[in-house]
């Protein structure tokens, strides 16, 4: 993973950075003895309509799956971070702050860490998975991008929370057309039925 192009975010310490995709960059922030999780737009993506258009999106939708357990839960949308690159009091950032979860790491680098998982372990994170995704089903959402940097675990109490809902999708009640392999958006690492 490469290093930070933060430096700070509106009055709360970076501790580490999470993950990152194209677009953004996941951090671990820290504030008054509580620590949370930040997601911001990577430098080259703040004035990409689409980007922030996910982003917005992705917060919107996060607000409807905050009360199912295992969703890390958006708390704000966010514009206020500094770059090396720019010392502008106020800068044009976008992020999504999201709730306390100490000592998160993605699942990617839970696993790398591990030499081997033992079944007890597996099948705890396979059954609470599968458990956070079954309820956020149940709210009509498809996930859409499910995948190890999606998936934050504490490794001490290997409980875990969602996040990355920028693809997610509404279900609705009508016959959805065929997807041809061509026009697919997300991951195929994991996913969702």
């Amino acid at each position: 993973m490469k290093g930070s192009h933060l430096k700070k975010i509106d009055g709360y310490q970076i501790i580490k950075k999470l993950s990152e995709n194209k677009y953004t960059e996941t951090y671990q922030v820290k504030k008054d003895q509580k620590t949370y999780i930040f997601k911001a737009l990577k430098p080259e993506y703040v004035a990409d309509f689409n980007a922030i258009s996910k982003l917005h999106y992705e917060y919107t939708l996060n607000q409807t799956l905050n009360t199912i357990p295992g969703v890390l839960a958006a708390q704000k949308l966010a514009s206020k971070a500094t770059t090396p690159e720019t010392t502008k009091k106020d800068p044009d950032f976008e992020g999504i702050l999201f709730e306390d979860f100490p000592d998160a790491i993605s699942l990617e680098s839970y696993l790398a860490d591990q030499a081997r998982l033992n079944f007890e372990t597996f099948f705890k994170v396979a059954v609470e998975i599968s458990e956070v995704l079954n309820n956020i089903h149940l709210k009509k959402i498809i996930h859409k991008n499910l995948n190890l940097n999606n998936i934050l675990v504490n490794p001490e109490t290997l409980a875990i929370k969602i996040t990355g809902f920028n693809l997610a999708a509404k279900m609705i009640e009508t016959r959805e057309p065929e997807i041809k392999p061509a026009t697919f958006a997300g991951d195929l690492h994991c996913i969702s039925p």
